[in-house]
C-alpha cells in the first residue's frame, strides 16, 4: 500500500480529474440552463482559402508576441516557429513549402519586418488617440 507522501499522480490521474471537472460543469450548466464557452464557440473561425490570406495568418502568428507586448521580439520568441525557419534548425515543420509560398527566404524575412513596422505605426497612431 502506498503512503500519501510518496504518491505521484500520473497523466491518467490528471486526465480523470479534468474529465470529472468538465462533467460537473456540464451537469451544473444543464441544471441551471446556463450556457458558456464550454458549449458555445468563443473563437472566430475563418476559412483560409487563398495563399495571400495564409501568408497573412503566418505573419500574424509569428508577430503575436510583439503585438501583445511580451517584451520578446518575434525573432527570438521561444514559442514561435519563426526562428526555426530563419536559423534552419531541424524540426518537423515543412519549411520548404512555407518559404516557397513567400517566394524565398529573403522575402519571408522582409515581409515579417514590414508587417512589424506597420504594426508599430498603428500602435503609435492608436497611442495618439488615447
Amino acid at each position: 500500500m502506498k503512503n500519501q507522501e510518496s504518491f505521484q499522480p500520473g497523466v491518467t490521474y490528471h486526465l480523470f480529474n479534468r474529465g470529472n471537472n468538465h462533467e460537473k460543469i456540464f451537469f451544473e450548466n444543464k441544471k441551471y440552463d446556463r450556457r458558456g464557452s464550454l458549449f458555445q464557440e468563443h473563437l472566430k473561425r475563418n476559412i483560409i482559402d487563398t495563399d495571400e490570406y495564409f501568408k497573412n495568418i503566418v505573419l500574424y502568428i509569428h508577430l503575436n508576441s510583439d503585438h501583445h507586448k511580451l517584451n520578446l521580439s518575434y525573432e527570438n520568441y521561444p514559442f514561435s516557429s519563426y526562428p526555426e525557419y530563419v536559423n534552419g534548425t531541424e524540426s518537423f515543420i515543412d519549411k520548404v513549402n512555407m518559404i516557397n509560398l513567400f517566394g524565398d527566404m529573403d522575402n519571408f524575412i522582409y515581409l515579417h519586418k514590414q508587417k512589424k513596422i506597420n504594426m508599430d505605426l498603428l500602435d503609435d497612431i492608436n497611442d495618439l488617440d488615447d
